[in-house]
């Protein structure tokens, strides 16, 4: 599922061009998302020659005595298996203990497009013993990232513009960017089939998985297209297939802004580390006052209840009124300044905040709540060394995963676009740029 930006990001291939709008063309990826998916007959495929395992690229600085990497050549078009192939980069984090081992556990931590060679290493980090103790860890990196037929795309300013309106997404995406293994191919069926390939590779006669988010559904994908290969499965936040992909995406909204508010709490909660306010409504005033001074908009997500200590001194004895205004009045207040600034420039957008973009990107996974915290603190032209983890030329590398996610999402999109939303979404879009709504 589309996720926050995260370590694994960085290793995702360049993109070149114009880096106009492109705070808003991550923006826009979520949108417009259209097409459909069938299932051709494919041949049963020939064992692969043995893997020949070596240190992992040298970007991800895994330790080489626990982590491999070796490359698997799988078919661009698995319906047309003579079309050629290309490379798939296959890592390996070996059971501590091989006399006990109890074979292989395939592992893969979201998206579409996370990446699965730093992963891997990290999944090892934190499963248990007695599981990394007994099964090798197998990450398969899925096509279209590097090291896997990466994709590459060359934006043009219009094109960037297009996407920052949220504008023939796919289209924009498939016109622009080219991959070694066909941008029509990157679909979860042919990543689970990759996977197969690399079962093959290995020798196993069945893998073990473990998916989180995405990774579930490329799993399960996994186990309906070869349940006599598959072992045992655990399967961690797992979406309705049923819903993929753009009314998935559209669920996702209200999940975005309640851990919004979680993150306004905690940076309350944590005033004496990072001074941005002792409640929630004051965090979000610096935040907000972050996003005014980097794109002249202000942002249209509803502020959070008001607490006590938003109470003016004087006005205790009527706070309740007072806080119960504040909660009323809010979320129309900050949307008619965002409207009257607009007014005043269009330019002024909230989508040209790279605060504004990072903080929902931020927020799924709470072990980068820091980084927001330091975003609100120091804006992402000024951010301290080290703070972000992504710096300019690794910020167009999210938006080439993006672009890589959005692919997928065109590819095999399943569920017609609800054009009751339409009149909402086109108001958010075009006046607010609310990422939230």
């Amino acid at each position: 599922m589309p996720r926050s930006t995260s370590t694994q990001d960085k290793h995702t291939p360049r993109l070149r061009g114009p880096s106009v709008w492109r705070y808003g063309a991550v923006a826009a990826t979520t949108l417009a998302i259209v097409g459909g998916l069938t299932t051709p007959a494919f041949a049963a495929p020939e064992a692969p020659a043995a893997l020949s395992w070596s240190a992992c690229p040298s970007e991800y600085q895994l330790d080489a005595s626990t982590n491999q990497c070796a490359s698997v050549p799988v078919p661009i078009d698995y319906s047309n298996p003579d079309a050629g192939t290309i490379d798939i980069l296959v890592t390996r984090h070996r059971a501590t203990n091989q006399g006990e081992s109890r074979g292989v556990l395939f592992t893969n931590p979201g998206g579409p497009g996370g990446d699965a060679i730093g992963s891997n290493s990290m999944f090892a980090a934190v499963l248990p013993d007695a599981v990394t103790s007994e099964w090798d860890l197998i990450g398969v990196q899925p096509r279209g990232l590097a090291h896997a037929g990466a994709v590459e795309c060359s934006l043009s300013d219009e094109a960037l513009a297009q996407l920052g309106l949220g504008l023939g997404v796919g289209a924009t995406a498939r016109e622009s960017c080219t991959s070694a293994g066909s941008t029509a191919h990157l679909t979860t069926e042919n990543t689970a089939r990759d996977w197969n390939e690399v079962r093959l590779a290995l020798g196993e006669e069945s893998i073990d998985i473990y998916g989180l988010s995405y990774g579930t559904i490329l799993g399960s994908t996994y186990a309906t297209l070869f349940p006599q290969h598959t072992g045992r499965m655990i399967l961690d936040s797992a979406a309705d297939q049923d819903s993929l992909w753009s009314e998935l995406l559209w669920l996702q909204n209200d999940g975005y802004k309640g851990r919004f508010y979680d993150l306004m709490q905690w940076l309350a909660d944590h005033n004496d580390v990072y001074g941005l306010g002792t409640t929630p409504l004051q965090v979000y005033q610096r935040w907000s006052d972050r996003i005014v001074e980097e794109a002249g908009g202000n942002p249209t997500l509803a502020p959070p209840p008001a607490q006590v200590g938003d109470v003016p001194p004087g006005l205790l004895a009527v706070a309740d009124a007072y806080r119960l205004g504040v909660d009323l009045t809010g979320p129309a207040r900050v949307r008619f300044e965002a409207f009257m600034r607009s007014l005043a420039d269009p330019t002024h957008h909230q989508t040209a905040s790279g605060t504004y973009i990072a903080t929902r990107q931020l927020l799924p996974q709470r072990n980068n709540w820091p980084i927001a915290a330091e975003l609100i603190r120091h804006g992402v032209d000024v951010l301290p060394d080290g703070a972000l983890g992504v710096e300019g030329e690794d910020l167009d590398e999210i938006i080439q995963f993006q672009m890589m996610q959005t692919l997928v999402l065109c590819n095999e999109n399943t569920v017609a676009p609800r054009l009751d939303r339409v009149p909402g979404w086109l108001f958010s879009t075009f006046v607010f740029g609310d990422l939230f709504d």
